[in-house]
C-alpha cells in the first residue's frame, strides 16, 4: 500500500513539476504576446495568439490545482490507513496479553484441581478404611466425623476448582473466537 502511495505520489509530484514548468513557459509566452500586442494594438493575429495562450494558461492552472488536490487526497487516505493499522496492532497486542493471562490462569486452575482431586481421593480412602474398622469407640466416631468433614471440604474445593476451570475455559474460548473473527476481518 505504501509502495503504491509512494509511486502515485512520485507520479503526481512529477506531473505537478511538469505542469508548473509548462505554466511558466505559457505565462512567459503570454507576457511576450501581451507586450507585442501593446506595441501593435491593431494586429488581430497577436490577439488570437494572446487569447489562445490565456486559455492555455487557465487550463494548465486548473490541471495543476487538480493534481495538488489529488496528492492531498492520497496523503489523507494514507494517514487513515496508517491510523487504522495502528489501532488494529494495539487491539491484537491487547488480545495476546489477555490470552496469555487466561492461559496462565488455566494452568493454575488445573494444578489446583489435580491437588484437590488427590486430597479428595486420600480422604475417601481413609473414610472407607475407618468404616471398615469402625467399632463402637467414641474416638473412632470422632475420627470418622473429622474425616467426613475433611472429605466434604475437599469435595467442595474440588467442585469450586472445577467450576473456576470451566469458567476460564469458556472465557478462553470466547476470547479465541473474538480474536479469530477480528483478525480475519482486518
Amino acid at each position: 500500500m505504501k509502495r503504491a502511495y509512494d509511486q502515485d505520489k512520485s507520479t503526481a509530484s512529477g506531473r505537478i513539476r511538469q505542469l508548473e514548468r509548462d505554466l511558466a513557459a505559457q505565462m512567459d509566452a503570454y507576457d511576450d504576446l501581451s507586450a507585442q500586442l501593446n506595441g501593435q494594438a491593431q494586429n488581430d493575429d497577436f490577439r488570437e495568439q494572446l487569447e489562445t495562450q490565456s486559455r492555455l494558461v487557465k487550463t494548465l492552472q486548473s490541471a495543476l490545482r487538480d493534481a495538488n488536490m489529488s496528492t492531498d487526497r492520497l496523503r489523507l487516505t494514507l494517514k487513515e490507513k496508517t491510523d487504522s493499522l495502528r489501532h488494529a496492532e494495539t487491539t491484537v497486542s491487547s488480545l495476546q496479553r489477555e490470552r496469555a493471562s487466561i492461559t496462565k490462569e488455566l494452568l493454575e486452575f488445573e494444578a489446583d484441581l489435580q491437588k484437590q482431586r488427590v486430597e479428595s481421593e486420600g480422604f475417601g480412602r481413609e473414610l472407607k478404611l475407618l468404616k471398615v474398622e469402625q467399632g463402637g469407640s467414641a474416638r473412632l466416631k470422632e475420627d470418622m466425623a473429622v474425616l467426613q468433614r475433611n472429605y466434604r471440604s475437599a469435595k467442595e474445593g474440588l467442585q469450586a476448582a472445577q467450576n473456576q476451570l470451566a469458567i476460564a475455559v469458556q472465557r478462553a474460548g470466547e476470547l479465541e473466537k473474538w480474536q479469530s473473527a477480528h483478525l480475519h476481518n482486518k
